[in-house]
């Protein structure tokens, strides 16, 4: 076979089908296929046959290999690579949408909020990449590519690996890495070693493109072009666009500037650059008042004569103005009072609950609500007059979360992982609203009913109690997976909430009209707020306060949006930290987004990172062999199960749609089982091969949560808990074969959860609240005969051995080792604290693993902004300015 494609499909043909050609460029051609292993559409790009015979398949597939561990939101990701026929390829997944190119070809210029958030979520990817140590090198439209208007960036690295193999023979080709348009001046000068200000320079070429309609440099020819970019400055934004802000303008051409240095020092100062509106600096090409940050200030600073003009006018104003002044209200001179700022110190434990809203304030600003506590049994809510120095806890008020108030202030309510329930502030009896599956935020309107959010979309029930009604539904077609953070306007006629879509970045702020069960989305952002001055206030992913004028009679905008506040605690679920008051007090905690990890530690304390990036990632186990690594990836409830390879650092998912949790390796490591919850909020036990190969197969399902713990070592049985529509807890054993059966382990009128058996399956580790707190028992396996307790004051999370000489777990004082000894009778000889450190901990399911040599570990850590203080504005208006 003489052309390209023919060779392709029958070299792939096993394992691909490739359907057609649909684009080439300087390296590649690019054929849709369809991968035949997942049944899903992919992109395969194939090398330049020249190309690839001067760079070598050995050398290009090494180099590629580093690309592969990006994984990032607006990074496409690489599935895989490989020789086939001589030709050098390698997958990417096929983007349902079009490339920033093609959408510049169509409108020529973008509005300016939309060219600002590509470029933000561009640096995101940038940033991402270059802590890693990548650089890009192609930064420019056709790689930036969107999917439902969010950016995905393509080719992350493919340029580096070219070059790298490459190397000076790349010149026989003819080919130069990079587009003349969007290199950077050392690029273009042909310097062989750049950094990642070079891709930062074409980034500010993209957006200055996204602005005025055109590159910043154009020419007739490649080599015209480059000349431009070693010796010309560009064009000035202003004097094409006069809409362009000041600081949008002084971000892009400092971002442009010739020399490396004179930029910004990353990708993430220059996204931040185009976002702070009180940035004032100067740069050639900008207009002397730089800090000015509206076009009809440039057009005055262009005519001189307004120079004597403007301070005679000012000299009439502020006599006219002082007659004014001494008439102001009283209202208004208690907003020009000056702010009053204090914080709070402020702990709380790295469980589970640290991942949702954690404060509340009430309406008139004189109680602060707040949640603190280690774990499921030590976490209450507390209540602090802003007058006191003292907190008081509200009784009856164990695993609470996202406190909030009644209109009134007479009344603070919480929700937990059951319902949701209120306390008089006064004291007394705590008395439940609604039983409900772990509600997500919650509302008091001034009509006396609580609207309330949840996986399956915002509910509303009376304050006294009664039966939810559902307002909204996800919108599957759009990626919805989660209604949240209600709040009534004062009106009580309309609800804003946010719309959680998978990640952070693409969660919309929304309102809800609640006569007509109309839903307006307004824009990205989190946790809406209304304001009295006027004001909607929300959070951003990277932990800013962003404020924009709101008409909450009209339920619009009427102005540009502006930071606030830095350093806001953001949680994974979607949480920023802050609450609003009617009198302008705002509290709000602080905190700095840090990186989710699977670190290994070994018995000293010591750690290895394994991944480390925002996504979020949960209850890793090691295969029985240890070479490979399953775990949970993703926000519930859009997680999925993935697998890692310990030799080389790739990974790979099992799972692509739905929601799946708690990977179990089978004991010859062939598969994976794991749960799977459904929409209607059941979970089945599901299985899937290890590599990717099969289906997802139903083992077991009923309308109550199964969570699989535990293999028995034939593979015969498999130990898992069971969670019925009440929330009680018990073990049980599923029996594969022909007539697969189920039969609960244990007779107990307690919970039971996190079950491991022993490598000899002979015993079985769990965790029982029969003595009225959480300790770790050991049963005979499988007659559940006798009880011996392990642990010595309170545990959790047991995992064994593989050689059943120790059973681990979790206690206050860090991991403990037991010494096991099982014969003549079961006893622990000795227990010895490992150490102790920030990692995810579940006390219903390990959330870690034991590697087969039984001295390392496998935990998860970080992932949220851990709260360090509690910060209070007293008459918060002042400082924000005033009314709009």
């Amino acid at each position: 076979m003489s052309n390209e494609l023919d060779r392709l499909t029958e070299a792939l043909a096993k394992r691909y089908a490739i359907e057609r050609e649909i684009g080439q460029g300087g390296m590649a051609t690019v054929y849709l296929a369809r991968d035949l292993r997942h049944d899903r559409p992919v992109a395969i790009k194939v090398l330049r046959p020249d190309l690839a015979a001067v760079i070598g398949a050995d050398r290009f597939l090494a180099e590629i290999k580093t690309t592969a561990n990006l994984q990032h939101r607006h990074i496409l990701p690489l599935f895989d690579s490989g020789e086939a026929d001589g030709l050098l390829f390698y997958v990417m997944p096929y983007v349902e949408g079009e490339s920033l190119r093609e959408k510049l070809d169509r409108e020529r210029q973008l509005p300016i909020e939309e060219a600002i958030r590509i470029a933000t979520e561009t640096a995101d990817a940038l940033e991402h990449a270059h802590r890693r140590g990548l650089i890009h090198r192609d930064i420019k439209p056709a790689n930036i590519l969107l999917q439902e208007g969010h950016v995905l960036v393509a080719d992350f690295g493919i340029a580096l690996a070219v070059s790298s193999a490459g190397g000076a023979r790349l010149t026989e080709t003819g080919l130069s890495v990079g587009t003349p348009q969007y290199m950077s001046p050392e690029q273009a000068a042909g310097e062989t070693t750049v950094d990642a200000r070079s891709d930062q320079y074409s980034l500010a070429c993209v957006l200055y493109e996204m602005l005025v309609g055109e590159p910043a440099h154009t020419g007739p020819t490649a080599q015209a072009i480059i000349a431009k970019v070693i010796t010309e400055d560009p064009p000035s934004l202003s004097d094409q666009r006069k809409t362009v802000p000041v600081h949008v303008e002084y971000a892009v051409l400092r971002g442009l500037s010739k020399l490396p240095a004179d930029r910004f020092g990353s990708a993430a100062e220059f996204s931040g650059a185009l976002a702070n509106t009180a940035l004032i600096g100067t740069w050639p090409g900008i207009s002397s008042m730089a800090g000015a940050p509206d076009p009809w200030l440039r057009w005055i600073g262009r005519r001189r004569w307004l120079g004597w003009a403007i301070p005679l006018l000012l000299v009439v104003l502020v006599g006219v103005a002082s007659w004014g002044w001494l008439r102001a209200t009283s209202a208004s001179s208690a907003r020009a009072a000056a702010s009053l700022r204090f914080s709070i110190p402020y702990e709380i434990g790295e469980s589970f609950f640290a991942n949702r809203d954690a404060i509340g304030l009430s309406p008139a600003g004189g109680h602060i609500a707040f949640v603190a506590g280690a774990d499921e049994d030590t976490q209450f809510l507390y209540l602090r007059p802003l007058g006191q120095l003292e907190s008081a806890q509200v009784a009856d008020s164990k695993g609470a979360l996202d406190p909030f108030f009644s209109p009134d202030g007479r009344w603070v309510g919480f929700a937990t992982v059951t319902g949701i329930r209120r306390s008089p502030i006064s004291g007394g009896s705590t008395v439940d609203i609604v039983e409900f599956p772990e509600p997500r935020g919650v509302s008091w309107g001034p009509e006396d009913d609580i609207v309330f959010g949840s996986t399956s979309g915002l509910w509303r029930v009376p304050a006294e109690g009664g039966e939810p009604v559902q307002l909204t539904r996800l919108d599957p077609d759009r990626g919805e997976t989660l209604h949240s953070r209600p709040s009534f306007l004062p009106d009580g006629e309309a609800v804003l909430f946010t719309i959680g879509r998978g990640n952070l970045d693409q969660t919309e702020v929304a309102i809800l009209t609640l006569s007509t069960g109309d839903v307006v989305r307004l824009f990205p952002g989190l946790s809406p707020r209304y304001a009295e001055n006027g004001h909607l206030l929300y959070g951003s992913a990277d932990g800013a306060l962003i404020g924009i004028p709101f008409d909450a009679a009209r339920r619009e905008t009427v102005g540009q949006s502006m930071r606030l506040i830095e350093g806001v605690a953001v949680k994974t679920t979607g949480t920023v930290e802050f609450e609003i008051a009617r009198n302008g007090t705002l509290v709000y905690l602080t905190g700095e987004p840090r990186d989710a990890a699977i670190v290994t530690v070994d018995r000293g304390g010591i750690e290895d990172t394994l991944i480390a990036d925002r996504d979020r990632y949960a209850n890793p186990r090691f295969s029985p062999d240890g070479r490979r690594l399953a775990f949970g990836r993703g926000l519930p409830p859009t997680r999925q199960i993935w697998v890692y390879e310990m030799s080389d650092g790739t990974s790979m998912p099992l799972t692509f749609e739905g929601h799946h949790y708690y990977p179990v390796w089978s004991p010859d490591g062939s598969g994976v089982a794991f749960t799977t919850e459904t929409p209607e909020g059941a979970g089945h036990l599901s299985w899937t091969e290890a590599d990717g190969s099969g289906e997802i197969t139903t083992l077991f399902e009923s309308g109550d949560l199964f969570y699989p713990a535990s293999w028995s070592r034939d593979g015969v049985q498999l130990v898992f808990r069971r969670q019925d529509v009440a929330s009680r807890r018990d073990l049980w054993r599923l029996t594969l074969g022909a007539d697969t059966t189920a039969a609960a382990i244990f007779e107990l009128p307690s919970n039971e959860d996190a079950a491991a058996l022993s490598p000899d399956g002979n015993w079985l580790a769990y965790v029982s609240d029969l003595s009225g707190q959480a300790e770790v028992y050991v049963s005979r396996f499988p007659d559940a005969a006798g009880r011996r307790t392990v642990s010595l004051d309170g545990g959790t999370e047991p995992m064994w051995s593989r050689d059943g000489t120790e059973l681990f777990y979790w206690t206050g004082e860090g991991l403990v080792a037991a010494r096991i000894r099982t014969n003549p009778e079961f006893e622990v000889t000795r227990r010895t604290v490992l150490f102790t450190g920030p990692y995810q901990q579940w006390p219903f399911h390990a959330a870690y693993d034991v590697h087969p040599d039984g001295d390392r570990f496998v935990f998860v850590r970080g992932g949220e902004s851990p709260p360090s203080q509690l910060v209070v504005v007293a008459n918060w208006f002042a400082e924000f300015g005033g009314d709009r």
